[in-house]
């Protein structure tokens, strides 16, 4: 399967966007192309993945929590396009 070219940024691990928690909510920032929609997924094994979130990119960082991150011992995530 092909897609579509994608660019990595790799955040600083202190600031914002920078992952983390927020209390007991795993998160970290995400930016794109304003207007574009995004999905995050998450998954437990790396062989099963549950769609969590799709949102659309504003002018700025979004900063996506998952709320679910407090009863998982250990958790993955990707974003993709929906």
């Amino acid at each position: 399967v092909l897609s579509a070219s994608a660019a990595l940024v790799v955040v600083s691990s202190s600031g914002a966007g920078a992952p983390g928690f927020t209390g007991d909510e795993f998160g970290f920032g995400i930016t794109g192309p304003a207007g574009r929609s995004f999905l995050v997924a998450a998954s437990t094994s790396l062989t099963s993945w549950q769609a969590i979130s799709t949102n659309n990119f504003g002018p700025g960082m979004f900063l996506f929590f998952d709320p679910a991150s407090s009863t998982n011992s250990m958790s993955f995530y990707r974003v993709g396009l929906p």
